[in-house]
């Protein structure tokens, strides 16, 4: 009979506790992310990772109110459960000394309120692993440990102060050993007696309408001060202040705390609101559904469908048209940009921040090696990480500055708190309340992470804050294609991928003109510009969509669900306002829309030759390169599917579809790019010859074992290791002593020296 108390017990814990539980184990696994053994290290391993200690204080803090509030939640749940659920369907008796259909005893012993001794250890064994994870993974333990235990004490004066009301409520409460901060407050304020009074008033209040629900969650009173009033169960009164107590609080801590500002909560806690949130959400619904037979995800059916037809779950960004006209052709553009023998167009793949530091770090140490580099880069066309990487470059160099060591110390710069604020305060609120609450701060969590960069572009590494919004005016596209025309900056081609076509869709300030007649044979149908899809259709009349720079970087860097697969703002009947999402998912190197931009000038170096050859005066306007050189840069070098080793057949079956649409980002990519680079250079190398050489160099950090976070959070060990791939650059060494980085430097400054 043991066997089937045991397995009854468990029925009941999955019956009665079902969310409660999942919340709990994502609670206890979310933490110990921060630990590389850990599957999805590289997206959360840098939430509770290298943290001052106020900030592992606020992740503390906000851990113990997420597992105080799960065993509350649990408590209520468990001590309604005959009322709730229909605990006679049990194929095996769950306590032969308990009468059927109420909760086996030793719930009824552990679960209740005010908490036992045992329900305060476990509450405790849930924050564990975050503390745990918080020290170990810092590289200061003790003043971490410190802001561990001051974030003990600060939640449970929190927990203190929102029991109040509830104590105030009660002659004479009980304290058990563990209620020392309640104690304390109580005896402070017991004596105050018009809190007492406005307390029973707002019990008695409450009864009416709880009564109207159920009968049982209204008390008789027991004492004359009542006046035969009936009042609302103390455990219930509790429940409803501390909710009010917590929402306060959060609320106060979100408009404190609203990015960018210097000092941020941090996104680890950030996730442990939204967890309280949903603790609390899913208890709420869970206990008043529970009673009437309604089960709680057929109300989540529901009111997901309601923000569908009301349109209060959708992202947007803003588009705001624009004539044409003054927009530069890539011909034009290379004419105003380039000097000399060479044309330059770098590419840079995605890979979150890591692929952001990588590739303004990587043009750093180039620039500084060959000055004369920075001149011949006509165009960037940049995917994810990389995108956000050029966006810092172009807008430095659009406000005529050329410090790329302050791009490459800005692109590195964390912004994943502020679009965890946006989820918390902005998305979840605005979904809660069917898009009533949109006015009260920024669209949605992607507006909060184009704020972050703004700040961050205009602030330096010797400044002691972010700057506010007011000073983090941001250049449009427009306002780049004037800079693109006076040749102080090069193309900046931000590639995305249009969610519901699957079509790759380029975010640039330039206009393509119709195809001059070449030689060359027909090239591969390019892709659309964001205006020109927008439009659907192409021609110099249309109207030009401009946007601005940190949205195009956004958009370019849109994974789900970090930041939300938006959709422009146009009216809503526009049949191609789809939503936009990572660039990665077609091209995740940027090489296709740098082909893109090449076409029209090849045809134009072409047809500037044949005009030459045919006695043509020499004009200032001639095309006059003759190498190109497309540069590559990889975040992440590409593995070698001969070593990739098989993923197990459980992950296969559970996972298989996920991982191989994951696995073609580069897979499928690379020998995309393989071809289609072959391709160009072979059709352009049989029509110039010898007057133009084009070639194509990869540029990735050295070894085999280079891993890096794809969220936009990057760690110290992350900086450390990006800085040591350019411990070893050295391009006066000699071929045999050369690492593979300074190697492949070499080739390409040889290229354009024109050896």
């Amino acid at each position: 009979m043991p066997d089937a108390i045991a397995f009854g017990t468990v029925r009941w814990l999955v019956l009665v506790l079902k969310w409660q539980l999942g919340i709990g184990i994502v609670l206890v696994l979310l933490p110990l992310r921060a630990f590389p053994w850990a599957t999805m290290h590289s997206l959360l391993g840098g939430l509770f990772t290298d943290l001052c200690w106020w900030e592992a204080m606020f992740v503390t803090a906000g851990a113990y109110a997420a597992a105080w509030s799960l065993m509350f939640i649990a408590s209520l749940l468990a001590m309604d459960s005959k009322s709730r659920c229909d605990l006679s369907r049990f194929a095996y008796p769950v306590d032969s000394r308990v009468p059927p259909g109420h909760a086996p005893r030793w719930a009824q012993r552990f679960f209740r309120i005010p908490f036992g001794g045992a329900q305060v250890v476990v509450m405790h064994a849930i924050t564990a692993p975050t503390w745990l994870a918080l020290v170990l993974t810092s590289p200061s333990p003790l003043p971490t440990l410190g802001g561990v235990a001051a974030g003990l004490l600060l939640g449970d004066l929190v927990r203190a102060t929102i029991s109040l009301p509830a104590l105030l409520s009660v002659d004479r409460p009980t304290f058990a050993w563990h209620d020392l901060g309640a104690r304390l407050l109580h005896g402070a304020l017991a004596w105050i007696e018009p809190l007492r009074a406005l307390v029973r008033r707002a019990r008695i209040a409450l009864a009416r309408p709880f009564r109207w629900f159920a009968a049982d969650l209204v008390v008789e009173p027991t004492t004359p001060e009542w006046h035969g009033r009936s009042l609302l169960h103390s455990h219930h009164f509790f429940a409803i202040t501390a909710s009010i107590g917590l929402a306060a609080l959060l609320v106060t801590l979100g408009a404190m705390f609203e990015p960018p500002t210097a000092a941020e909560i941090p996104a680890a806690m950030l996730l442990y609101v939204l967890l309280t949130f949903v603790i609390w959400c899913f208890g709420a619904l869970d206990f008043y559904l529970g009673r009437r037979g309604i089960p709680v995800l057929l109300v989540l059916l529901v009111a997901v469908s309601i923000e569908n037809q009301t349109g209060s779950g959708s992202h947007e960004y803003e588009v705001q048209a624009t004539p044409q006209g003054q927009l530069p052709s890539p011909v034009e553009a290379v004419r105003q940009r380039h000097s000399g023998d060479n044309l330059v167009v770098v590419c840079a793949a995605g890979g979150g921040i890591f692929a952001a530091g990588w590739t303004t770090t990587t043009l750093q140490q180039l620039v500084a090696a060959r000055p004369r580099l920075a001149n011949e880069i006509c165009a960037v066309s940049g995917v994810s990480g990389g995108a956000v990487g050029f966006a810092f470059l172009v807008d430095e160099l659009h406000r005529g500055s050329t410090d790329l060591a302050t791009v490459a110390w800005r692109a590195r710069q964390s912004s994943l708190s502020a679009v965890t604020w946006g989820l918390v305060y902005s998305d979840l609120v605005r979904a809660a309340t069917f898009g009533l609450s949109s006015g009260l701060y920024a669209k949605d969590r992607g507006a909060y992470l184009d704020r972050k960069w703004q700040a961050i572009a205009r602030s330096r590494p010797s400044a002691a804050a972010i700057p506010s919004p007011s000073d983090t005016v941001t250049p449009t596209l427009r306002e780049l294609a004037d800079s693109i025309r006076a040749g102080t900056i090069p193309v900046p081609i931000l590639n995305a991928t249009a969610m519901e076509t699957g079509r790759r869709v380029m975010i640039a300030p330039i206009r393509f003109a119709a195809p001059a007649p070449s030689t060359a044979g027909l090239p591969a149908p390019r892709a659309d510009t964001l205006s020109e899809y927008l439009a659907g259709a192409r021609g110099v009349d249309l109207p030009f969509y401009d946007v601005s720079l940190w949205t195009a970087a956004r958009l370019s860097a849109t994974f789900p669900y970090v930041t939300p697969a938006a959709q422009s703002n146009l009216y809503a009947g526009n049949p191609t306002r789809h939503h936009m999402i990572d660039g990665g998912y077609v091209d995740n190197y940027g090489v296709a829309s740098a082909l893109d931009f090449l076409e029209p000038v090849m045809a134009a170096r072409e047809a500037d030759l044949r005009a030459r050859a045919d006695g043509a005066p020499n004009t200032t306007d001639e095309l006059a390169f003759t190498r190109v050189a497309i540069v590559q840069l990889r975040a992440f070098p590409v593995a070698d599917p001969h070593v990739t080793a098989p993923a197990s057949g459980t992950l296969a079956a559970v996972l298989g579809p996920l991982i191989g649409v994951t696995a073609i980002r580069d897979g499928q990519a690379v020998a995309r790019n393989e071809v289609e680079l072959r391709s160009f250079t072979e059709r352009w190398g049989r029509v110039f010859g010898d007057e133009v050489r084009i070639r194509s160099f990869v540029l990735e950090p050295p070894g085999d074992d280079v891993d890096g976070p794809l969220s936009w959070h990057l760690t110290d060990a992350d900086q450390h290791k990006l800085d040591g791939c350019w411990t070893d650059f050295d391009p006066r060494l000699p071929i045999e002593q050369r690492s593979e980085l300074t190697q492949a430097w070499c080739e390409l400054a040889d290229f354009l020296e024109g050896r």
